[in-house]
């Protein structure tokens, strides 16, 4: 026998002695084999001989010494296996942790941890909670490590490991799970950029504002709500950090009216402030505001639209809106407490409508039996005025003694029953008109017309308000400059033309009354027009909305198709050369007097001066005029009313007006119609033949529905 078996052999049978014994056999020995096998398992373990031990404890149903000592024999595998059978799923997933067997040992540690830790709604002491989370890491680490990132991002996001876990989903592709627990993890920022890089935008922006918030960057923050879709969110920071434009712009875009009102009030801007109210329909403010913000068109609606027509009625009539002043006054109910004052406002508006007989009627309906008091001065007061402008002044200085016998000193109601006593006294005994020799018995030459108030003053000359003291009413009265009357010829062939305008009796064209000389200086007398010319309203409008200009392109082709069809032509269309009266009309005026005035600057008058900015090209040209010049001026008109310039401005201007073809209107304006552009564009043809009659034009846009 052999020294190594024998010295096996001694060992076997006691003559070694077992680790921790003093000495003598052990008690443990196998019956059937006559040996001890845990001593011999422990001398095969001394020895380094660990596989012959583990197979000795695996033998005798020692599983876990097992596969301990196949660990420590290297054989991994075989003790992997051992502890995942006998439920050692820890020690099964550190050994293969320590084989590089990384996806088994993720799903070990897995498994210890729904052996030992249950699902995530066990309650846990915050040690045990601790030691969960430890192996949740471990376990997304071997899983990670084995590429298996589905598992590792879920047992992370077990293990609260938000970032990590959505580290790995983002390389999942799985960005809107990342960004969430980007989010759950605090990282808001790369959240959103996880959005982003999802292509989804919106939630990106959200989550961005959100972190901008927090870090107090407001401003910053409401533009990245904006972006992502949540305006009201923008609108209520941009309000906390007092910026109200951007606040009210935000409401407004998302609907909350009232609150684009208030923070528009805030900025004074009155005009925008009272368009929200309108919009949440609260009209009484709107009104108001409309009104602070000179838009009295917009606040007569207002105030309409809630009922209080007499304040719509008043406000209408202030603006020269006569015809909507009459509706809403009508409108007002003898049960209103507005009533007496919204009969006499009617009154008035009749009366300013040349209107009287009617404004009587309605008066004389309302006093009924009532006589004058001190509740209805003022009706028969205005009843008087009536009466006065219908011609009988008798029984207008019947009403007015009455007034005065009631309350002496009521308004100027003495002056006006003296000046109707003068006049029955003063009855001019015979009046020629024609030449001026002997208008009134007591008139002498030049007398005629009491000059009032200058209203302005132009290369022609200067305008005034006058009085008409023959036939008693206002007169527009325009004396030309004095070196006209050096120009050889001037005074005949503007005499002419005057005469000529004369002829023209249209609504749309201011009449001309008379034409005076005197001290060799030439007048001209024309109707009043109470009112702006378009020059003005451009001047504080900048440009005017399409309706405006279709009423407009109305009142002037009207004229000028009743001028054409007399031989006359205007040659000066211009802005500062059409009216609107108070009542709406579109009037022109200066017929045929342009032609003059251009002939007595060509004879050395330095008189006329300025930009043509609406002269046609045969006018520059020096070619022969005839209506068709009138629609190219009238073509540039409508032009600068729309785009709030003419057609040309820019340098060489009548070069432009002959060879260049202006900017479609539809380029400046989208709201402009294409109907009105083609117009307006066939009116600026080069060539004459090109541009249609006013007709032709009034027949389209009346067309139009």
């Amino acid at each position: 026998m052999s020294e190594f078996l024998v010295s096996i052999w001694k060992k076997l049978f006691g003559v070694r002695k077992k680790k921790g014994q003093s000495g003598g056999a052990s008690t443990k020995t196998d019956p059937g084999m006559g040996y001890d096998w845990e001593r011999a398992a422990n001398i095969f373990e001394d020895d380094g001989r660990y596989r012959e031990a583990a197979q000795l404890y695996s033998g005798h149903g020692h599983k876990y010494e097992a596969a301990r000592l196949l660990v420590q024999a290297g054989a991994l595998t075989e003790a992997t296996s051992i502890f995942e059978r006998v439920g050692h799923y820890l020690k099964a997933a550190e050994v293969c942790a320590q084989s590089g067997d990384n996806k088994r040992a993720g799903e070990n540690y897995r498994r210890y941890l729904e052996d030992q830790f249950g699902s995530l709604l066990t309650t846990r002491s915050p040690a045990e909670h601790a030691e969960f989370l430890r192996y949740c890491r471990l376990a997304g680490d071997c899983f990670e490590r084995a590429g298996l990132l589905e598992q590792a991002a879920e047992v992370l996001e077990r293990g609260e490991e938000w970032a990590a876990a959505a580290a790995l989903y983002v390389k999942l592709n799985r960005y809107v799970k990342a960004a969430d627990l980007y989010h759950r993890a605090g990282d808001i920022d790369q959240a959103a950029n996880v959005f982003a890089q999802a292509g989804d935008r919106v939630r990106a922006a959200q989550m961005r504002g959100e972190y901008l918030y927090k870090q107090d960057q407001k401003n910053e923050a409401a533009v990245q709500f904006l972006l992502g879709g949540d305006p009201l969110r923008a609108s209520e920071i941009y309000e906390e950090v007092e910026n109200y434009l951007d606040a009210a712009r935000c409401y407004e875009h998302c609907g909350a009216y009232r609150q684009a009102a208030e923070a528009y009030e805030r900025l004074e801007q009155f005009d925008r402030a009272a368009e929200m109210y309108s919009r949440c329909q609260d009209y009484e403010k709107a009104a108001r505001f409309y009104e602070e913000a000179e838009n009295f068109q917009q606040a007569v609606r207002m105030y309409a639209e809630v009922g209080r027509f007499y304040q719509a009625a008043k406000l209408a009539r202030k603006v020269g809106l006569s015809e909507e002043a009459i509706d809403y006054l009508q409108r007002v109910t003898d049960s209103s407490p507005d009533y007496k004052a919204a009969l006499v406002e009617l009154a008035d508006s009749f009366i300013e409508q040349d209107m009287p007989g009617v404004a009587v009627e309605k008066l004389k309906r309302a006093l009924g039996d009532k006589g004058v008091t001190s509740e209805t001065l003022e009706i028969y007061y205005v009843l008087a005025e009536a009466q006065d402008k219908m011609g009988d002044a008798k029984s207008a200085a019947e009403i007015l003694k009455k007034i005065v016998a009631e309350e002496y000193n009521y308004r100027d109601a003495i002056s006006r029953l003296q000046r109707l006593e003068r006049n029955w006294a003063d009855v001019p005994t015979e009046v020629v008109i024609a030449n001026k020799t002997k208008a009134k018995k007591d008139l002498v030459h030049g007398d005629r017309y009491e000059l009032q108030e200058k209203l302005g003053a132009g290369g022609m000359g200067i305008v005034y308000r006058a009085h008409d003291l023959v036939l008693d009413r206002v007169v527009a009265y325009k004396m030309l400059m004095e070196q006209f009357t050096h120009v050889e010829d001037v005074r005949g062939r503007f005499i002419r033309e005057a005469k000529s305008a004369a002829k023209l009796n249209h609504p749309n064209i201011v009449a001309v009354y008379d034409v005076q000389e005197e001290d060799g200086r030439l007048s001209i007398v024309m109707e009043y027009v109470p009112g702006k010319s378009f020059f003005e309203l451009l001047h504080k409008e900048e440009r005017l909305s399409v309706q405006a200009t279709l009423h407009f392109m109305t009142g002037v082709l009207k004229a000028l198709q009743h001028a054409h069809s007399q031989g006359i032509v205007h040659r000066d269309i211009k802005p500062s050369n059409v009216m609107l009266r108070k009542d709406r009309t579109v009037k022109i005026m200066d017929f045929g007097l342009a032609k003059v005035l251009k002939q007595a600057n060509q004879m050395g008058s330095e008189l006329v001066s300025g930009t043509p900015l609406y002269m046609s090209p045969e006018q520059i040209l020096g070619e022969a005029l005839d209506f068709r010049t009138d629609i190219y001026a009238f073509g540039g008109t409508v032009y600068h009313l729309l785009a709030g310039k003419p057609p040309f401005l820019d340098g060489e201007v009548l070069y432009h007006h002959v060879h260049s073809a202006p900017r479609s209107l539809l380029d400046i304006r989208k709201d402009v119609p294409k109907m009105m552009d083609d117009i307006i564009m066939a009116c600026l043809s080069k060539s004459p033949d090109e541009r249609p009659r006013s007709e032709e034009i009034l027949q389209r846009i009346l067309k139009q529905p």
